[in-house]
């Protein structure tokens, strides 16, 4: 998603631009990747399988975005799968 925003700027801020300042997307965002960035340091938690319904849910913020503020890219995506 930070193709969009390639500037220096916070990520937080990157992200909430991308989920225009949804709480429900950016906290389930910054949750998944605040926990998969770790796992160099912990790796027991690698072990442990990432929550199958938080990311089927997060997926689907974000392409509900892209579908929203990039139409072209959405349906290049979509067509890419078909």
């Amino acid at each position: 998603m930070f193709y969009k925003y390639p500037s220096n700027e916070d990520d937080n801020l990157k992200l909430n631009k991308f989920f225009d300042w949804d709480l429900t997307s950016w906290t389930i965002s910054t949750r998944m990747t605040n926990e998969l960035s770790h796992l160099r340091d912990i790796f027991d938690r690698s072990m442990k399988p990432i929550d199958v319904v938080e990311s089927k849910k997060l997926a689907q913020y974000v392409l509900d975005k892209i579908k929203e503020k990039d139409t072209d890219q959405y349906e290049a995506l979509i067509k890419s799968i078909s």
